[in-house]
């Protein structure tokens, strides 16, 4: 088995493949226009996206999309997270475990600061549990069954309680109200060209 990063000269040999292993790992079809949007055409020109190939078959994958980040006016190198691709007969056998630590040191490699993840709740004790990443913001997160539900006629009268989260475990007040602390997405011309004249 090899684990091996792929360049963007290389890329769209692969496209069809990790299309494959997108739609065996989480049964969702992802277009190859999408993996050239995030990857190929991202304005900031690096490609982090590690393989794991055995009989010239891709078995795996995890990826970081560049992005840049202020912090208190200073513009920081850092990256998004992508979901890890395994498939599932080489799960549960110290790959992705192997695939991350290959990204990661690539990362520090590179000079990047800090990446952000997005996880599933499965995802999130991984990641914490194996690379040490750390919880720092808590985003609710709601469910509408719409399947055999006719949205225009719920009985709201039903709804009795509403279960709200009073258990936070931090402490936001600093990030909202110190103007000087804010954190946000660089967006710059290139990066919004990308986001959104490119992202059709």
């Amino acid at each position: 088995m090899k684990v091996e990063f792929i360049d963007k000269k290389n890329f769209n040999e692969i496209v069809e493949e990790l299309k494959d292993l997108y739609k065996v790992c989480f049964n969702k079809e992802v277009s190859a226009e999408y993996f050239s949007w995030i990857y190929l055409n991202n304005p900031i020109d690096d490609l982090i996206f590690c393989l794991a190939v055995e009989n010239d078959k891709i078995i795996g994958g995890y990826s970081v999309v560049p992005i840049s980040i202020v912090i208190n006016n200073e513009i920081i190198k850092s990256g998004i997270s992508m979901p890890l691709l395994i498939k599932p007969e080489f799960r549960n056998n110290g790959l992705s475990t192997k695939i991350g630590i290959k990204v990661y040191e690539e990362l520090k490699r590179k000079n990047y600061d800090f990446i952000l993840g997005f996880p599933s709740e499965i995802a999130h004790h991984k990641l914490v549990k194996k690379f040490g990443f750390e919880n720092i913001y808590e985003i609710p997160t709601l469910k509408l069954v719409v399947k055999d539900k006719d949205i225009y006629h719920i009985n709201r009268c039903d709804i009795q309680k509403i279960d709200i989260d009073n258990d936070f475990t931090f402490d936001y007040s600093l990030l909202i109200n110190k103007k000087d602390s804010k954190i946000k997405v660089y967006k710059d011309l290139n990066y919004l060209k990308w986001m959104f004249k490119k992202n059709k």
